[in-house]
């Protein structure tokens, strides 16, 4: 069966808010940092750019992309696989695919900052468009004191 891209978007957005609300089950204060993330980010690209916005949620985070603890690090690492990696059936939109002569991979901001021109207009766009799938997501399951 083909999806569309949106379709990819979509499910994967879902997929990462739902998960996230089943992790953060007994944590509104988080999910309501998450959300504000979410709604925050797309501002931020289109005011500052995608690897300022990218920057903001690593201070917010101290520099720990891996750390689990935090929405910020949660969210960079949710953009990470979104964008990085080889293209795959659940990933038709990745911009900075896997070099086969490194055994680890650069992090997204690496990618972003040694990347060409082409490759940041892409990213940004393609996660502008992401997020737009992520702020309803976001909307309609963690912004539980607006309800």
């Amino acid at each position: 069966m083909n999806r569309t891209r949106e379709q990819h978007r979509a499910q994967h957005a879902l997929k990462f808010v739902k998960e996230y609300v089943r992790n953060q089950s007994q944590c509104s204060e988080n999910k309501a940092k998450m959300h504000t993330h979410i709604q925050k980010a797309p501002i931020q690209i289109l005011q500052n750019g995608l690897g300022q916005m990218l920057a903001f949620l690593l201070a917010d985070n101290e520099g720990k992309k891996d750390d689990k603890k935090k929405p910020s690090g949660i969210l960079y690492a949710h953009l990470e696989e979104w964008l990085c990696g080889n293209p795959q059936l659940d990933y038709p939109c990745r911009v900075y695919p896997n070099d086969p002569t490194q055994a680890k991979q650069k992090e997204l901001i690496e990618q972003l900052v040694a990347g060409n021109r082409n490759q940041y207009i892409l990213a940004q766009q393609e996660t502008l468009a992401l997020f737009a799938w992520l702020k309803k997501f976001a909307a309609a399951w963690l912004n539980e004191g607006e309800k």
